[in-house]
């Protein structure tokens, strides 16, 4: 073997070595890349479902202040526009959508918070007490949902419906219905225990047949 032909053979397996080198450094970033990508997918997916939420909110009357939620997004589509993006450029997107996703998070939760306060708020609940018993179950069952749906703090789209339509069946229910008497009140808290005929005079039958509520009150002798 002559020193040309041996040189040319070392030239060969230096060019192969790093060729190799380039191709395994070249994988390795892809992989950085790929694990930074699901992680920016992940929020990505969070901010969808945030955004969503908010638009169902305000859709509803509620006051959500979410800013701009495509921040660095046009930047991030530059720098991947020619291939596949750095690894610096896809973690600094995925830091922006973490930021974004933080201030849309806040926003909704602030304003879900006071909107729910006030659709409850607006509801006639002490008109409950002239339902029956039955009714009262329902409706009461129905108050309970929405104060347990207000209590969470980002909810899905699907929970603000939720809520909404439950607020719109309450409010229904309740909205015909005559405010009840303090009398009336007193009366029912009364009976809510038992009580005997001879305390409940005859004003307190006539209230409770007034409201249409004393066909609900069962008289039972003693004994029988």
């Amino acid at each position: 073997m002559t020193t040309a032909s041996v040189l040319d053979r070392a030239r060969a397996l230096t060019a192969e070595a790093n060729r190799v080198r380039e191709g395994a450094a070249a994988e390795d970033n892809a992989k950085r890349v790929l694990t930074q990508a699901e992680s920016l997918s992940s929020a990505l997916e969070q901010l969808r479902r945030l955004v969503e939420a908010a638009r169902a909110l305000h859709e509803l009357g509620g006051d959500v202040d979410a800013g701009r939620v495509d921040d660095g997004r046009e930047k991030f589509s530059k720098l991947a526009a020619d291939g596949l993006p750095s690894v610096q450029a896809i973690t600094a997107a995925r830091r922006n959508v973490e930021t974004v996703l933080q201030r849309v998070q806040s926003a909704l939760t602030q304003a879900w918070s006071q909107w729910t306060r006030e659709r409850i708020a607006e509801l006639p609940v002490q008109r409950l007490s002239v339902l029956s018993a039955a009714d009262q179950r329902t409706e009461r069952t129905t108050l309970n949902d929405l104060k347990k749906l207000a209590k969470i703090e980002s909810p899905h789209a699907r929970e603000i419906a939720s809520f909404a339509t439950g607020h719109a069946g309450l409010r229904t229910a309740l909205e015909d219905l005559r405010e009840p008497d303090p009398e009336l009140e007193r009366l029912l808290s009364r009976l809510s225990q038992r009580v005997t005929l001879d305390v409940l005079s005859d004003a307190d039958i006539a209230l409770l047949r007034e409201y249409g509520l004393a066909d609900q009150i069962e008289l039972h002798r003693r004994g029988l």
